[in-house]
C-alpha cells in the first residue's frame, strides 16, 4: 500500500486539518489587518495521523491548498499513525514514522517530488518525531513507547542508503521531539 492518491484538493484534508488551517488563519487575519500574501510559494508535508495519509500542501499567493494525498503505511486495513516527518539535508528524500505496528513502528523512505516509495524499516515501539543529520544522513527517531510501564524508552539510529537500523540507545521515558544541533554533533529530545 506504497501508492500515491490524488484528489481534489480539500475533499480528502480531514475536518481537524481544515479547523486548524481556519482558526490559524482567521486568528492571524485578527491579530494583523495588513497582511502581504507571501510573494512565492511554499510547500510542506503534514500528518494526518488518523487517516494513513501525508499532505503535500501549498502556501503562496494565491492561499493554501492541498495538491496532493500521499496514502502511507503497509496494512490497509489498519490504522498505522504516520505521526513524524521530516525532509533529508538535501532535499530529495522525505521520511515519516509510522507509529503503530505489529507490535513495533517504522520509518517510510519517500521520493520529494513524486512522493514515490522507496523503503522501510522496522524500528522501537510507537517512533514519533525524526532528524536526519546533516554531517552523516543518519537518520534518528524517537521511539516513545506510550504503552505499558512507561520505562525508559529508545533512540533508533537508521542509514538512510539501506534503510537498516544501526544502533537503538536507550533514552529518557517517553522521549517526544529529536532535533540536532545547527553543527550536527548533538540531537536533543525531550522527554516525560
Amino acid at each position: 500500500m506504497h501508492k500515491s492518491t490524488c484528489r481534489q484538493p480539500w475533499t480528502a484534508v480531514p475536518s481537524t486539518l481544515l479547523l486548524a488551517f481556519a482558526v490559524l488563519t482567521g486568528s492571524a487575519l485578527h491579530a494583523e489587518s495588513d497582511l502581504t500574501p507571501p510573494s512565492r510559494e511554499y510547500y510542506a508535508y503534514v500528518c494526518a495521523e488518523s487517516e494513513d495519509e501525508v499532505a503535500l500542501v501549498r502556501f503562496g499567493p494565491s492561499g493554501i491548498e492541498v495538491t496532493k494525498t500521499i496514502t502511507v503505511g503497509s496494512f490497509p486495513a489498519e490504522t498505522e499513525g504516520p505521526h513524524g516527518i521530516n525532509i533529508s539535508p538535501g532535499g530529495r528524500y522525505w521520511y515519516v514514522s509510522i507509529a503503530h505496528g505489529n507490535p513495533f513502528g517504522s520509518i517510510h523512505k519517500y521520493e520529494t517530488g513524486t512522493d514515490e516509495w522507496l523503503g522501510d524499516v522496522r524500528v522501537g515501539m510507537f517512533p514519533a518525531t525524526l532528524d536526519v543529520a546533516a554531517t552523516t544522513g543518519l537518520l534518528f527517531v524517537v521511539n516513545s513507547d506510550f504503552y505499558g510501564d512507561h520505562v525508559p524508552s529508545t533512540i533508533s539510529v537508521v542509514e538512510t542508503a539501506t534503510m537498516t537500523e544501526i544502533a537503538q540507545f536507550e533514552s529518557g521515558t517517553m522521549p517526544h521531539g529529536a532535533r540536532f544541533s545547527r553543527d550536527g554533533r548533538k540531537l536533543y529530545s525531550a522527554n516525560k
